[in-house]
């Protein structure tokens, strides 16, 4: 239950952070109805994508102008997947599970 709570807090911290000091960045993320969507990645591990996808509709509600898109890789390739989508300037998540 601990670890649970830690997770949540991480990653409410890290969205914070990130809605906090993100650019203007004209309309990346920005849906048709306003909103900006935030993409977090974790790896494919079933209690704690619950989690996360909780952790996300938690924020959506205190925070109605953002959309959290949960996509959980294999575990496997998910470093692999990370590497790539640092390197690139067009891909890859605002949020990473590490």
């Amino acid at each position: 239950m601990m670890k649970r709570k830690a997770a949540a807090l991480a990653l409410l911290m890290t969205v914070s952070m990130l809605a906090g000091c993100g650019s203007d960045g004209g309309d990346k993320g920005k849906k048709s109805d306003g909103k900006t969507t935030l993409t977090f990645w974790c790896h494919q591990n079933e209690p704690w994508v619950k989690s996360y996808e909780a952790m996300a509709e938690k924020f959506e509600k205190e925070h109605p102008e953002y959309t959290v898109e949960v996509q959980d890789y294999p575990y496997d390739v998910y470093n692999d997947k990370i590497q790539t989508a640092i390197t690139s300037d067009t891909a890859g998540p605002d949020i990473i599970a590490v």
